[in-house]
């Protein structure tokens, strides 16, 4: 049972108690002046206010206070209206007011009153009407009187007991739940704090594995690199070796973002180490294939069936003969204003129902070629106007304006592009668009 409710049956007992007592204090009165009706009339009451423990006690105490509260107002008014001078009618505005007390739904608290206020003024106004069956001497009236009153003042103090305590509960509640939100805030805190601060190392790893700036000013000369995680860490990444006389370049989006992406992004990253430097693979075809036979490996070690890996695209330059390799990600040229596309296979390097040896492409670069490595997540953005994705054509547009720009002006416009593209919407995915120039 509620606190709530425990109080009100606590009440609902207290004042069957007056009750009992109110009706105590009448026979006496009634058995002295022989008045048989009113007699019988409060030994009834008496009955029924004693069985009505037995409802308090089986939980029914809602019902026991509006039984209650109907039997002690009918009484009342049956005995204004028969004794003159009334007896008690003023205990029915304590009624009145107590309905609201005792009894839930509050519809029948409102009824409780209404029928008090009728029972007060019809007791009243009974004797114009009606002959009252007993005439109380003054004596009897002042003692009638000050025991009323004092039944009266206990049912108040009872009342005003009632509420005080349950506000002074309502206030424990109040600090109670406030201790245990601040306790719940300072360990979610520290909690937030702990993971914050794993992220944060975590991003040190993954910074770990991407090329420095100094390798790449080595091997491209002339480029930018626009990364943009999603949160602290990210799934995308971007790759540079040297091997054999090659130059591979790589920018890779590994399934998720988050902290998932970046552990997918720490095994993909390893699987393309390995197939380049210990196995001295130099066609991006086999690269692929192999990248993706070392991922499948590491997954299947899990008793989970795991799905995981990445897009890629893959560029091996040597002098100005270029191979090419993509899962799903296509390469870009921009060659003198005009764009050319060389297409992926629409397929990703993972575990994958429909799997096929991958394709190499080549094709021979001219100096002033300007070439664009890009995960899906600049032309996946949304924002703009209508609040829609940027997409591919938009973002090939743009590049082939940005063109006749240095390396690092593209980048710079590239970011404010694509931030005041998205406006208040949210980052939809990891950004990485890597540029170089022949």
């Amino acid at each position: 049972m509620a606190d709530a409710d425990v109080r009100r049956a606590q009440l609902t007992n207290r004042l069957l108690l007056i009750a009992i007592l109110m009706g105590c204090t009448y026979i006496p009165i009634f058995i002295k002046q022989g008045s048989a009706p009113l007699l019988i009339q409060i030994s009834i009451l008496l009955l029924s206010l004693s069985s009505l423990f037995f409802l308090v006690k089986k939980s029914k105490h809602q019902v026991a206070a509006v039984l209650l509260c109907f039997l002690l107002i009918t009484h009342l008014l049956i005995s204004g209206a028969l004794i003159e001078g009334g007896t008690g009618r003023y205990f029915l505005i304590l009624f009145s007011i107590l309905g609201f007390a005792m009894v839930r739904p509050i519809k029948y608290g409102v009824l409780i009153f209404v029928y008090s206020v009728l029972a007060f003024f019809f007791a009243e106004f009974a004797h114009y009407f009606i002959e009252p069956l007993i005439v109380r001497t003054a004596q009897q009236s002042e003692l009638v009187y000050v025991i009323n009153m004092l039944l009266i003042f206990m049912g108040c103090f009872f009342l005003i007991f009632h509420y005080k305590k349950g506000n002074r509960l309502y206030e424990k509640n109040i600090l109670d739940q406030k201790k245990q939100i601040e306790s719940q805030h300072d360990a979610l805190k520290e909690s937030h704090n702990e993971i914050q601060d794993s992220i944060r190392y975590a991003k040190r790893i993954q910074n770990a594995i991407l090329p420095p700036d100094k390798n790449l000013a080595e091997l491209l000369k002339d480029y930018f690199v626009l990364y943009k995680p999603k949160d602290i860490v990210a799934g995308d990444f971007y790759w540079i070796e040297s091997q054999s006389g090659y130059t591979f370049v790589a920018v890779a989006d590994c399934t998720g973002h988050g902290v998932p992406g970046a552990m997918v992004s720490v095994i993909c990253n390893s699987s393309l180490n390995r197939a380049v430097r210990e196995l001295k693979l130099t066609d991006t075809a086999q690269i692929l294939d192999k990248t993706r036979e070392l991922i499948v490996q590491e997954f299947e070690k899990s008793e989970e069936e795991v799905k995981d890996g990445m897009d890629i695209t893959l560029c091996a330059i040597k002098g100005n003969d270029l191979q090419f390799s993509g899962a799903n990600n296509s390469l870009w040229i921009i060659r003198d204003g005009e764009h050319i596309s060389l297409r992926a296979d629409k397929q990703p390097i993972g575990k994958f129902e429909f799997s096929h040896p991958f394709s190499s492409k080549r094709f021979e670069l001219q100096k002033g070629d300007q070439l664009y490595l890009t995960t899906d997540g600049y032309q996946d953005q949304f924002g703009g106007d209508k609040g829609k994705k940027l997409k591919s054509k938009n973002m090939i547009d743009l590049l082939l304006k940005l063109s006749t720009e240095p390396m690092p002006d593209q980048k710079s416009q590239l970011d404010s592009y694509i931030e005041e593209w998205k406006g208040d919407y949210e980052q939809l995915d990891d950004i990485c668009v890597l540029g170089f120039k022949m």
